[in-house]
């Protein structure tokens, strides 16, 4: 059965229709200014990245894969996950498969996906129904499969320090092994092209090999040991253009070489990063890469020239990313953030300059503040630096209750709201609120006894009357 809608983490939003958003961005973007947080503009409108949806796993996401609209997600423990994002702000589970593994990459074609299983090596996964993906078939690898490419009837699978495997799997159901090479260094990340393997490998570097002949892998060349380059690499994923190689090294670079000479690759250009990078894609168009980073979120940058890489932008999501894709339309970027389970971000219009973009803006005209999530009309918080005298829509005050709709004021502090929203009751509170008897006393909230009636004296009050009724008992007795 699917799961359900899971909403926007971070940000609320009013639920604009998704595909009218994005043929609006693809309109109002050409392909040369896409991705510019500076210089990109919408009619006066600045571009920013923001994570729009976040989705858990149930696992330690490491890699994701888009087809069409669906993300297709290897989550460590938690498998294999198929996530519709259609409407990326509600992206949807439809199906998975928990069947023990530890997913480490994936690969999707046609009605199958490979799931590179860490030690358990590849499995394979009918998915011709999203909603209930299957276990077909697998096969143990030597070392601690990584990374898995297909193409035809061959997988290619970056196995660790084992190297990398050749497997069979014109029948997913029973796959079999017809080769291996035993490459130097830790094989990370492959990508197959024209029968060469080009391979990201720590320790080692660029590697690039011939598969033509199966029996007989040989090595083309490549960059690092192979070339007998002297700089360290530690070269973790790899992307192609044309006779280019991007490169995510953990040392907190993207390196970018020429490879048109296989017996002489050169570097091109190289930029340092906010961090170690952990996975690399590209753009369609090639012109936007975008690089995870370990503990520093994704790094989104200009390769249109490969000597002069450009930062564009710097999305920190508090959680160490290790893997990212991005759609067929350059419009939504999909990040496997580890614990975090599977970010999705995108580059959206910021009409009021506060850093968050208007489809996921509760008051995408008001710089103060973008936060209100329990849509009540009342903002979670101020943008930093920012406050009441800065809104303006006149807004005056923060939510009390931010998690609930109900309520969002709570003047003397004591976690009991003062008085119910416009429409709302306690039935209506999704946290189980009870109204403040008492909302300018931080010590009480409810009527315990007759006597509260009288309110914060009501004990002295108590006392009182009782004096009375004993000088007038005392009183009456002496006079009769």
């Amino acid at each position: 059965m699917p799961g359900p809608r899971i909403r926007s983490s971070l940000y609320n939003h009013h639920g604009w229709p998704l595909k009218g958003l994005l043929v609006c961005l693809i309109l109002a973007i050409s392909a040369g200014s896409f991705g510019s947080t500076t210089s990109a503009e919408t009619a006066g409108a600045a571009r920013v990245w923001n994570t729009v949806a976040q989705v858990d796993t149930q696992g330690k996401t490491y890699d994701v894969v888009f087809v069409g609209d669906l993300v297709y997600v290897a989550a460590g423990r938690g498998g294999l996950r198929i996530i519709d994002v259609s409407d990326p702000l509600q992206p949807l589970e439809l199906g998975h498969n928990d069947t023990p593994l530890d997913g480490r990459g994936v690969e999707v074609v046609g009605d199958h996906a490979y799931l590179a299983a860490g030690d358990q090596g590849l499995r394979v996964f009918n998915v011709s129904e999203p909603s209930a993906p299957k276990l077909v078939g697998g096969l143990d690898t030597p070392g601690l499969a990584k990374d898995v490419t297909v193409e035809g009837d061959r997988a290619y699978v970056a196995d660790g320090k084992e190297g990398f495997m050749v497997i069979d799997v014109s029948d997913p159901a029973s796959p079999t092994m017809l080769g291996a090479y035993d490459s130097p260094g830790y094989a990370h990340e492959l990508v197959i092209r024209d029968e060469l393997v080009y391979m990201a490998a720590a320790q080692s570097g660029l590697r690039v090999y011939n598969v033509s002949v199966i029996s007989n892998i040989t090595e083309e060349g490549g960059y690092g040991e192979a070339c007998g380059c002297t700089d360290p690499t530690q070269f973790v994923g790899l992307a192609l253009r044309g006779e280019l190689a991007f490169m995510a090294d953990g040392g907190d670079l993207l390196r970018i070489f020429d490879i048109t000479d296989l017996d002489n690759v050169t570097e091109a250009g190289n930029l340092s990063l906010a961090g170690p990078a952990t996975g690399i894609a590209l753009s369609d168009s090639g012109q936007l890469a975008y690089l995870s980073l370990n503990n520093a979120g994704v790094q989104v940058v200009n390769v249109t020239d490969p000597a002069r890489p450009a930062s564009v932008a710097q999305v920190d999501l508090n959680e160490q990313a290790y893997g990212v894709a991005v759609d067929d339309e350059g419009l939504l970027v999909a990040v496997a953030s580890g614990h975090g389970g599977l970010r999705l971000m995108m580059e959206l219009d910021d009409w009021d300059g506060d850093g968050v973009g208007d489809a996921i803006d509760a008051y995408p005209t008001d710089p103060s503040t973008a936060l209100d999530r329990d849509d009540d009309g009342f903002p979670d918080r101020w943008t930093e630096g920012l406050g009441p005298a800065d809104s303006t829509s006149g807004l005056t005050r923060l939510d009390d209750f931010p998690d609930d709709p109900a309520a969002s004021l709570d003047i003397d502090g004591d976690g009991h709201p003062d008085e119910w929203n416009e429409g709302m009751s306690e039935a209506d509170s999704t946290t189980g609120l009870e109204l403040d008897q008492y909302p300018d006393d931080p010590d009480r909230w409810e009527v315990q006894s007759k006597d509260d009636r009288y309110g914060p004296g009501a004990s002295f009050a108590a006392l009182l009357g009782t004096l009375v009724s004993v000088v007038f008992a005392i009183r009456y007795a002496k006079a009769n």
